[in-house]
């Protein structure tokens, strides 16, 4: 009997490790995860260069759900930066 307890426990385990590990995530994890950040400083977050082919609308949403204000042609540089190049960076800042 205890052997039986044993077995049904590890193949439980092994299912949680297969569906947790090894399943494809589902569709809104995979677009969260995907988003790139090219760097983040205390209130700010720099997605990319515009032009780029990232998926505005998705980082639109991540900004939206960090509480930011988006600007598609923002600085990609610190806050504090002296120098900076003027290039159309997208941003999430205000967070």
């Amino acid at each position: 009997m205890k052997k039986v307890l044993f077995i049904i426990i590890i193949l439980v385990l092994i299912g949680f490790v297969v569906v947790k590990f090894f399943l494809p995530k589902d569709d809104k994890e995979t677009v969260e995860n995907s988003i790139p950040i090219m760097n983040q400083f205390d209130k700010k977050i720099v997605y990319g260069i515009s032009g780029s082919l990232l998926d505005l609308e998705a980082i639109r949403d991540d900004c939206n759900k960090r509480g930011g204000v988006f600007d598609e042609c923002g600085t990609k540089c610190a806050p504090n930066d002296k120098a900076c190049d003027t290039v159309c960076a997208l941003t999430c800042e205000g967070f």
